[in-house]
């Protein structure tokens, strides 16, 4: 302990009274992290109506059994929210907690929300206004060892919890065993490590994309304790800052459009309003963010903060088996996974029909085309992917793709995704050209054994949104054509989230689709996906060795995505040689870039 026993009964005087200078200096460190951590509470929220003498709401089931949405925890939520207003009734409702030490069935609540909440509650009473007995009693819950090892944002959570109580109680080994931990996961992981991506994207919960649950929370909380320490012996190092830049910059930031985060970075977080409340969420960690940064990427920040809807470009995320491309007058995403590349999870009983994800799942347009997914749309045609239409259970798969492998490729206004399912009862090659006319699908190979039919979507979306984005779709002669389906669709997010209230939802929905029939043996497909009205660039299918290499000229570049070994046919009439992975050319041939098949 860096305070003599002595000084535990004079803390309330401020941490720095009576100490050596050494010791005072550190201390005074601690009382500003302090400061900063109480803040200024938000408006008072909390209605007195339900709460009982006994400090606990009759409003909250405290037995519930839920393990996603577990309602005792409001009662910390508001307890938090009194702390600054009504001290009386804020130790009430403490000591009542204390008392029943209610427990959840998923370990997360248990071991990280409840003492996060607990220490956050001290830290705006002060410990000096809450009794030793009480302030003992708290001490007791604040660390609940899990059963799991901590990596990633859990640890994250766990190591801020520990500053929280090193600051609370005096401990600076407690302060810097959780700065170690969270300065820790700062960091670029390698290969197939949760945490931090090289191409900026994030994983937990083994490969697997995370940016809008925990990776959303592990640049909030990173960003959030960078400020808190700016100025103290703690401070975030200049190259800790700079990941942080960068991931924001280069990666996060990319998932935002029309006031939604992409629905494919969401996560298994796909309730009503989630994309919405996610995007907000990015918002506010930029302006987090910018009082850490040099006066040139505070700018920068600034500029896309101010107009974030105005992001052209494109980003490749090949960690993550994710593309994404912002135009003036729309935005495309595709999401992949592979063999070693998880694509989706359903824990707690959310996102319960998740199962296609991620086999080349495509949304283009606008979020407003897509409103009510995944509760009111067909689940076995997300946009962009190839499923066999059977009745199986649409649970997520961990070993989805257990032969899949994809590569992506972006260099804006093009970017080519290219994606091998292969799931033992359905295989499928699929490319993703993209381009600043719009998105080109091709398909090859196709096959299946199921007595089911197979069915490539190309879009399933809203009907009423056509007003403000009219679709045009193209195929070439020789390729199946798109069949057009409008129906009347009624959906509840129960249905989707088991723990969620029974909310009913419904709309006329339209499907694009092309059909395969029973048991194809090497089908495939061609087609172009547009906005009507935007000015298209002339584009030119080439001529391949395979049905299984694809070729596009556009943009000024030829772009290949290629399943086998073989070669393509150039404007001039003359050929290039190719092999397996995305190869772009330039009009003469010339090879500029190469991105091989991964499978993560």
């Amino acid at each position: 302990m860096f305070f003599p026993k002595m000084m535990m009964a004079v803390c309330g005087m401020g941490f720095s009274a009576g100490l050596s200078a050494a010791d005072g200096e550190l201390a005074k460190d601690c009382d500003l992290i302090l400061n900063r951590l109480r803040g200024k509470p938000q408006a008072l929220q909390v209605s007195m109506e339900n709460f009982l003498p006994d400090g606990t709401w009759s409003d909250i089931d405290y037995q519930s059994q839920n393990r996603g949405i577990w309602p005792a925890g409001s009662h910390l939520s508001r307890t938090l929210q009194l702390a600054a207003y009504d001290r009386r009734a804020a130790l009430q409702a403490l000591d009542a907690w204390v008392r029943m030490n209610p427990r959840c069935f998923n370990w997360w609540w248990n071991c990280i929300w409840v003492p996060r909440h607990l220490a956050d509650i001290l830290i705006r009473l002060r410990m000096e206004n809450v009794p030793p007995e009480l302030q003992k009693s708290v001490r007791s819950l604040l660390y609940q060892r899990p059963r799991y090892a901590m990596k990633g944002q859990n640890l994250v959570w766990v190591s801020g919890i520990l500053i929280k109580e090193g600051l609370l109680y005096h401990e600076q080994k407690l302060i810097r065993r959780g700065m170690s931990g969270i300065s820790g996961e700062l960091e670029i992981r390698p290969a197939g490590k949760e945490g931090l991506q090289k191409d900026f994207s994030y994983h937990q919960h083994g490969t697997q994309l995370q940016f809008g649950n925990y990776g959303l929370a592990f640049a909030a909380e990173q960003i959030c304790w960078a400020n808190m320490l700016r100025g103290t012996r703690f401070a975030y190092p200049e190259e800790k800052i700079d990941l942080l830049y960068h991931y924001f910059m280069d990666g996060l930031r990319w998932t935002l459009r029309d006031g939604i985060m992409d629905y494919s970075s969401c996560g298994r977080q796909l309730k009503p309003r989630d994309p919405e409340i996610k995007f907000r969420a990015v918002i506010d960690c930029g302006k987090q963010l910018l009082p850490l940064l040099s006066p040139e990427r505070r700018k920068l920040l600034q500029i896309w903060l101010d107009a974030p809807e105005k992001l052209c470009g494109a980003r490749a995320f090949p960690h993550s088996g994710y593309l994404v491309c912002h135009t003036p007058e729309w935005y495309f995403s595709v999401k992949m996974n592979s063999r070693k590349l998880i694509g989706s999870e359903g824990i707690n009983q959310e996102n319960l029909r998740s199962l296609y994800q991620a086999d080349g799942a495509v949304f283009f347009g606008t979020g407003a085309r897509y409103e009510g997914y995944p509760a009111l749309f067909d689940a076995r045609m997300i946009p962009g992917t190839t499923e066999i239409q059977d009745r199986r259970l649409l649970t997520p798969d961990r070993d989805r793709n257990p032969r899949g492998y994809y590569a992506v490729w972006a260099g804006y206004p093009a970017a080519v995704a290219a994606y091998r399912l292969d799931t033992g009862d359905l295989a499928a090659d699929k490319v993703y050209f993209v381009t600043s006319s719009g998105v080109t699908g091709s398909g090859s190979d196709i096959r299946s054994g199921s007595d089911f039919p197979v069915v490539t979507c190309v879009d399933q979306f809203r009907a009423d949104s056509e007003k403000n984005f009219p679709v045009l779709c193209r195929t070439p002669e020789g390729m199946p054509e798109i069949r057009r389906m409008t129906e009347e669709v009624h959906g509840n997010w129960k249905e989707f989230f088991h723990e969620h209230a029974s909310v009913p939802v419904s709309g006329k929905v339209v499907k694009l689709f092309i059909p395969h029939g029973v048991k194809p043996a090497g089908a495939a497909y061609f087609y172009c996906l547009r906005k009507a009205g935007v000015p298209e660039k002339t584009e030119i299918r080439l001529k391949t060795s395979s049905p299984r290499i694809h070729a596009l000229l556009a943009e000024g570049k030829v772009l290949t995505a290629a399943f086998a070994a073989g070669s393509v046919t150039l404007p001039d009439g003359k050929t290039s040689i190719v092999k397996p992975g995305i190869t772009v050319l330039d009009a003469a041939g010339k090879r500029v870039h190469f991105e091989p098949f991964r499978e993560r």
